[in-house]
Protein backbone atom coordinates (compact mmCIF):
# COMPACT_ATOMS: atom_id res chain seq x y z
CA UNK A 1 0.00 0.00 0.00
CA UNK A 2 1.26 3.48 -0.72
CA UNK A 3 0.42 6.42 0.38
CA UNK A 4 -0.19 7.72 -3.29
CA UNK A 5 -2.79 5.82 -4.06
CA UNK A 6 -4.96 6.64 -0.94
CA UNK A 7 -7.90 9.34 -1.64
CA UNK A 8 -7.51 12.71 0.66
CA UNK A 9 -9.63 11.93 3.64
CA UNK A 10 -9.80 14.21 6.56
CA UNK A 11 -9.22 11.07 8.88
CA UNK A 12 -6.33 8.67 7.98
CA UNK A 13 -5.54 5.64 9.83
CA UNK A 14 -3.04 3.41 7.86
CA UNK A 15 -1.59 0.16 8.84
CA UNK A 16 1.47 0.04 6.63
CA UNK A 17 4.26 -2.38 6.38
CA UNK A 18 7.69 -1.71 8.26
CA UNK A 19 9.73 1.37 6.80
CA UNK A 20 10.64 4.31 7.18
CA UNK A 21 7.70 7.14 7.53
CA UNK A 22 6.12 8.52 4.52
CA UNK A 23 7.22 12.05 3.73
CA UNK A 24 4.13 12.25 1.01
CA UNK A 25 1.56 12.23 3.29
CA UNK A 26 1.33 15.94 3.29
CA UNK A 27 0.30 15.81 -0.33
CA UNK A 28 -2.89 14.60 1.35
CA UNK A 29 -4.43 18.63 1.24
CA UNK A 30 -7.53 18.06 3.67
CA UNK A 31 -5.58 15.56 5.92
CA UNK A 32 -6.74 16.82 10.07
CA UNK A 33 -5.82 13.15 11.62
CA UNK A 34 -3.09 11.20 11.00
CA UNK A 35 -2.59 7.72 12.84
CA UNK A 36 0.71 5.76 12.33
CA UNK A 37 0.77 3.87 15.22
CA UNK A 38 1.92 0.19 16.17
CA UNK A 39 3.79 -0.13 12.26
CA UNK A 40 7.61 -0.78 13.28
CA UNK A 41 8.30 2.31 11.19
CA UNK A 42 12.13 3.19 11.95
CA UNK A 43 14.20 6.35 11.33
CA UNK A 44 13.53 9.72 11.87
CA UNK A 45 10.16 11.83 11.67
CA UNK A 46 9.88 13.90 8.67
CA UNK A 47 10.76 17.41 9.36
CA UNK A 48 9.00 18.12 5.90
CA UNK A 49 5.28 16.75 7.84
CA UNK A 50 5.77 20.76 9.03
CA UNK A 51 4.34 21.49 5.75
CA UNK A 52 1.00 20.65 6.86
CA UNK A 53 0.95 23.81 8.82
CA UNK A 54 -2.46 24.91 10.60
CA UNK A 55 -4.48 21.50 8.68
CA UNK A 56 -3.39 18.56 11.08
CA UNK A 57 -5.02 18.72 14.11
CA UNK A 58 -3.78 15.29 15.19
CA UNK A 59 -0.79 13.20 14.97
CA UNK A 60 -0.01 9.42 16.58
CA UNK A 61 3.51 8.05 15.59
CA UNK A 62 3.65 6.08 18.93
CA UNK A 63 4.73 2.46 19.42
CA UNK A 64 6.92 2.38 16.45
CA UNK A 65 10.96 1.99 16.49
CA UNK A 66 11.53 5.96 15.34
CA UNK A 67 15.22 7.23 16.06
CA UNK A 68 16.21 10.99 16.12
CA UNK A 69 15.60 13.86 17.59
CA UNK A 70 12.17 15.86 17.45
CA UNK A 71 12.05 18.24 14.16
CA UNK A 72 11.94 21.88 15.45
CA UNK A 73 9.92 22.49 11.98
CA UNK A 74 6.99 21.13 13.93
CA UNK A 75 6.77 24.73 15.45
CA UNK A 76 4.99 25.63 12.32
CA UNK A 77 1.95 23.12 13.48
CA UNK A 78 -0.05 26.00 14.70
CA UNK A 79 -3.50 23.89 14.06
CA UNK A 80 -2.02 20.44 15.96
CA UNK A 81 -4.38 19.55 18.62
CA UNK A 82 -2.65 15.94 20.04
CA UNK A 83 0.82 14.97 19.56
CA UNK A 84 2.01 11.25 20.39
CA UNK A 85 5.06 9.92 20.37
CA UNK A 86 5.71 7.91 22.88
CA UNK A 87 6.78 4.31 22.91
CA UNK A 88 9.72 5.28 20.41
CA UNK A 89 13.82 5.54 20.42
CA UNK A 90 13.78 9.78 19.90
CA UNK A 91 16.74 11.17 21.02
CA UNK A 92 17.60 14.85 21.56
CA UNK A 93 16.15 17.72 23.53
CA UNK A 94 12.45 19.69 23.19
CA UNK A 95 12.96 21.85 20.95
CA UNK A 96 11.87 25.81 22.01
CA UNK A 97 10.63 26.62 18.19
CA UNK A 98 7.61 24.05 19.44
CA UNK A 99 5.98 27.05 21.40
CA UNK A 100 4.53 27.92 17.71
CA UNK A 101 2.31 25.14 18.40
CA UNK A 102 -0.02 27.46 19.80
CA UNK A 103 -3.05 24.70 19.70
CA UNK A 104 -1.31 22.16 20.65
CA UNK A 105 -3.22 20.68 23.97
CA UNK A 106 -1.87 17.17 24.38
CA UNK A 107 1.82 15.80 24.21
CA UNK A 108 2.56 12.62 24.96
CA UNK A 109 6.93 11.40 24.78
CA UNK A 110 6.81 9.25 27.26
CA UNK A 111 9.28 6.00 27.00
CA UNK A 112 11.76 7.46 24.38
CA UNK A 113 15.51 8.79 25.27
CA UNK A 114 14.72 12.42 25.29
CA UNK A 115 16.71 14.62 27.65
CA UNK A 116 17.07 18.26 28.67
CA UNK A 117 14.80 20.61 30.46
CA UNK A 118 11.06 21.62 29.59
CA UNK A 119 11.62 24.95 27.52
CA UNK A 120 10.37 27.71 29.59
CA UNK A 121 8.90 29.47 26.38
CA UNK A 122 6.53 27.11 25.91
CA UNK A 123 5.21 28.35 29.13
CA UNK A 124 5.09 31.54 27.37
CA UNK A 125 3.80 30.67 23.89
CA UNK A 126 1.55 27.08 24.23
CA UNK A 127 -1.00 28.13 26.06
CA UNK A 128 -3.11 25.72 24.97
CA UNK A 129 -1.56 22.80 26.69
CA UNK A 130 -3.22 21.14 28.86
CA UNK A 131 -1.41 17.46 29.23
CA UNK A 132 2.01 16.40 28.65
CA UNK A 133 3.36 12.97 29.67
CA UNK A 134 7.06 12.82 29.48
CA UNK A 135 7.77 9.62 31.74
CA UNK A 136 10.57 7.75 31.18
CA UNK A 137 13.09 10.28 30.14
CA UNK A 138 15.60 12.07 31.28
CA UNK A 139 13.94 15.82 31.36
CA UNK A 140 14.01 17.80 34.22
CA UNK A 141 11.69 20.81 34.87
CA UNK A 142 13.10 23.92 36.28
Amino acid sequence: LTISAIQPKSVCTLCISPGTLPATVTDMPKLQVLNLTGNQFTGPIPSSWAKFGSRLQQLDVSSNRLTGTLPTEFGALSGLQTLRASNNLLTGQLPDAWLGMKGLVYLSLGSNKLNGTLPAAWGRGMLALRNVSLQDNEIAVS
